[in-house]
């Protein structure tokens, strides 16, 4: 009914709703409504209470089904018949509220400017039965278009929360009940859910990160549908009760970063028997997760695809037993226990095994690298770099021939790494397009003329590798069209020649680090401007090139790049004491080290020895070792006594 009057349900109120005030703090609802009832039928009654604490405030609202009783109650009160528990009630017509005075005010102007602007389509249809051409003015200007907040849809509200990052979107729910609905229902379509840039730290004035009982909030709005979640960011105020949330409240998560968290093994056991879809786990720097934790791990999560356990000093590998077929990615990197038994069973339980990471591990052996290649053929980035590995030698590293789907590789920090290996990858993985042989000393040009095979390469680090020299960048450039970055690091036979002549036969080359190079001169600039006029002069393509530590005038290499419009780096990126001890011309001893640390013998500094080099007789060799501070008078026939000098 009210519908078809246009009435509002406020507007069907008006007249029959009464405010009461005074009321004792003791009288309830329904008390309420039957002392009211002695006047006319009672609709509704509501007494207003503190949203907190839940107590009266002594106010509150009457509704009476009929106009009448209202109006006979305002216009004759009986002050006798208001007394309610000793306390003389006060009755009075409810004030509108601001901002539905607001609305109404301009829902009227709106009517207003509907009649002129129909009044104006009128004058426009007449114009046009009648033929006239006449332009309309409607009143001579725009009619006006209210837009209000009230008026939007709530799907559009939705794709507006849906742009929102997680803190604003906490603070929307406070705004209005509307908006606290519509914000709720906005966490269901959450599906990533990353905690980076939310968190200040102690030291800028925040509370240092994300706490359980933050999690635990976000999560109940957002953990159902939830795919990804990233606790990295902020992990240090977790404890392992996060776990059995993650557990409770995200069941169909496949992506979980548990990076630096406070793990334990029941924790992290009772969380993976919770999510059997689970694909994707980093628990990288998680100290407290021991062998029989990842046996869990590996036990439960029967579609594992990739698994980090980087810094895990714990394992050992023996858990290695419950690895199954599914797992393509393991990352393996500084974990110091590792043994070579655990490697060779994860290469056989998970033979489909597409990335390995088993870098900076001390206890592995040329063993590891053996049974990779021989179970492992799908194997397509192996990152190796050496923190001391013992018992690894060419021969093992001659068996990477098997890996022809190679594409990545890192052999960091091995002497064992020779021209023999380079050959043997460059006939047998063509297909390698990262390659990092960096502080490899024993490599030399023959071996870089090798990788001229591999026409996909794109990346090569050879850093500290003394025994490089142009000739090997010079066939390092031939047949590598495709190479992009190029590393020369304090490789000190490298000169202005072999730059040149790779930048111009390599025309993708996008970066090159020659910092610590000291023979590479200011003759370069003229040979480098020239090339990347004509070679490297497509659009948006960009060339960055590293002049620090080298013998390139600081300020000729800035005007060459303001000319040339290249990005030019001055930093010196090399560590002086990884180029110190690859530098061929600091000639020590065997025993070098060992005399260093050797006392100092006093009773040999007055000594001198006969056989100076270059020197004829004795007299010779004291003028020599005069300083310019030193008088040859003192040492003459004259003044040979001492006493003869005055001091006073």
């Amino acid at each position: 009914k009210m519908a078809a009057k246009g009435e509002t349900p406020s507007d069907s109120r008006r007249g029959r709703k009464l405010f009461v005030g005074n009321i004792s703090y003791r009288i309830t609802r329904r008390e309420l409504k039957s002392f009211f009832l002695k006047f006319g039928d009672v609709e509704k009654c509501r007494i207003v209470k503190d949203h907190r604490k839940g107590w009266s405030r002594g106010i509150g609202f009457v509704t009476f089904k009929e106009k009448k009783t209202a109006d006979l109650l305002l216009a004759d009160p009986p002050s006798d018949q208001l007394v309610l528990d000793g306390r003389q009630l006060r009755i009075a017509l409810p004030k509108t509220p601001k901002r539905v005075e607001l609305q109404n005010s301009k829902v009227q102007s709106g009517e207003s400017d509907g009649a002129s602007c129909s009044e104006d389509e009128t004058q426009l249809h007449s114009q046009k039965l009648s033929g006239s051409q006449t332009t309309p003015t409607f009143n001579n200007r725009v009619p006006p278009f209210h837009a209000k907040v009230v008026d939007l849809t709530d799907d559009l509200w939705l794709t507006v929360f849906g742009y929102l990052n997680i803190t604003d979107r906490i603070t929307t729910e406070r705004v209005c009940r509307r908006w606290h609905r519509l914000a709720q229902r906005s966490w269901l379509t959450v599906k990533q859910l990353s905690f980076e840039n939310i968190f200040k730290s102690i030291f800028r004035g925040g509370n240092g990160g994300l706490t359980d009982g933050q999690l635990r909030m976000m999560l109940q709005r957002c953990g159902k549908s939830l795919v990804s979640l990233d606790l990295s960011s902020s992990p240090y105020r977790l404890s392992h009760f996060a776990l059995d949330l993650i557990g409770t409240f995200c069941p169909n998560v496949l992506n979980l970063n548990l990076t630096n968290m406070g793990t334990t093994k029941v924790s992290l056991k009772n969380m993976v028997q919770r999510l059997p879809h689970l694909k994707y786990l980093n628990v990288c720097h998680c100290q407290d997760i021991g062998e029989k934790a990842v046996w869990w791990v590996l036990n439960s999560l029967k579609s594992l695809e990739y698994l980090n356990l980087t810094d895990n000093r714990r394992l050992t590998g023996q858990c290695f037993f419950q690895a199954g077929m599914s797992i393509k990615e393991i990352v393996l990197a500084d974990c110091t226990n590792l043994t070579d038994a655990g490697v060779d069973m994860l290469a056989q339980r998970s033979s489909h095994l597409v990335h390995v990471d088993i870098s900076r591990c001390s206890k592995l052996s040329g063993s590891a690298i053996v049974a990779l290649a021989k179970n492992c053929l799908l194997l397509k980035n192996l990152y190796f770099a050496s923190d001391g590995n013992k018992d690894v030698s060419t021969e093992h590293f001659l068996s990477l021939g098997q890996l022809h789907d190679l594409q990545e590789l890192v052999l960091d920090k091995h002497m064992s790494v020779t021209d023999d290996v380079l050959c043997v990858l460059g006939a047998n993985c063509q297909e390698l397009r990262y390659l990092s042989v960096e502080l490899c000393q024993a490599i030399t040009d023959v071996g870089i003329q090798y990788l001229s095979e591999c026409t996909h390469l794109s990346h090569i680090v050879l850093n500290y590798c003394h025994k490089v020299t142009d000739d090997g960048l010079v066939s390092l450039s031939v047949g590598h069209e495709m190479l992009q970055k190029v590393s020369l690091r304090a490789c000190l036979h490298i000169s202005d020649r072999g730059i040149g002549q790779l930048c111009s036969s390599c025309p993708e080359l996008q970066e090159v680090d020659i910092s610590g190079c000291l023979s590479v001169t200011n003759r370069v600039l003229p040979i480098l401007q020239e090339t990347l006029q004509f070679v490297h002069k497509k659009e948006g393509s960009d060339f960055t090139i590293v002049f620090g530590g080298t013998s390139v005038d600081p300020v000729e290499a800035l005007e060459f790049a303001r000319n040339v419009g290249v990005t030019v780096s001055l930093y010196d990126l090399s560590i002086a004491k990884l180029a110190q001890a690859c530098d061929p011309y600091m000639n020590f001893d065997e025993n070098w080290e060992e005399e260093l640390h050797q006392p100092f013998d006093m009773r040999h500094v007055n000594e001198i020895d006969d056989d100076w080099p270059g020197l004829e007789s004795d007299e010779e060799a004291l003028e020599y070792d005069f300083l310019q501070v030193d008088d040859p008078a003192m040492y003459s026939d004259e003044f040979s006594n001492p006493e003869d000098f005055d001091f006073d």
